[in-house]
């Protein structure tokens, strides 16, 4: 079973780096319109569409160089492969603005069904410089889109035991990822937390956030 996720995964990566390469054109300060301002909103960018699907490309090409015995397709179509998970990574993800855009939910701001919660909500390794740090000084700052964006002064801490605010995280997690999470990410999550290993972390915001938003648990912006 183990070995299946992972064929699946391996399968499935040109989608996860084209669905993680559109943020980085942000650091582009040339020409890069939207492609529409009224239906997806400003974030989903030509120059983003493009760069989702030549890194999608760039993946099915290393995949052919590696050759791993273990892949369930042959790759001696990378290019093609490549442009088919690029395009359709970007199409999934500007059909969810579409309909963010229809919600009334703005550019950048998260799209989870637990705003109740007042809080933004992650996991962690116990033992990482983050979580020493939030243990130590419970201090943050959260950035909201670009680098340079809005951001908020929080106040974090350690949840133990709280299986119902893990279970919202996860369900989070899952609506933002819905193919890694179920495959392999949840997973790691849950052992992780079961053992201790990590850490549930509540971020409470001690200022107001810039446009009278509100954080939300489980995933970054998108």
């Amino acid at each position: 079973m183990g070995f299946r996720i992972l064929q699946l995964a391996y399968f499935m990566a040109p989608a996860y780096v084209a669905n993680m390469a559109p943020p980085f054109v942000r650091y582009w300060k040339g020409w890069n319109r939207p492609i529409s301002r009224r239906w997806l909103g400003t974030h989903k960018t030509v120059l983003g569409v493009v760069l989702g699907v030549v890194a999608a490309t760039l993946t099915t090409l290393v995949q052919w160089l590696v050759a791993w015995s273990g892949s369930i397709v042959t790759y001696e179509d990378w290019p093609l492969l490549g442009v088919l998970f690029g395009a359709g990574a970007m199409a999934g993800d500007s059909a969810k603005s579409f309909f963010k855009r229809r919600l009334g939910v703005e550019p950048g701001r998260p799209w989870i069904p637990f705003d109740q919660l007042g809080a933004l909500y992650f996991t962690t390794l116990r033992a990482s410089l983050k979580a020493r740090r939030i243990k130590a000084t419970g201090r943050v700052r959260v950035g909201l889109g670009a680098p340079d964006g809005p951001s908020f002064e929080g106040r974090a801490e350690w949840v133990d035991d709280r299986p119902d605010l893990e279970q919202a995280v996860l369900a989070a997690y899952r609506r933002k990822y819905p193919l890694v999470v179920p495959l392999v990410m949840g997973r790691w999550i849950r052992r992780r937390l079961a053992s201790k290993a990590s850490v549930l972390i509540r971020i409470s915001p001690v200022l107001p956030l810039p446009g009278g938003g509100r954080p939300t648990p489980g995933a970054t912006p998108s």
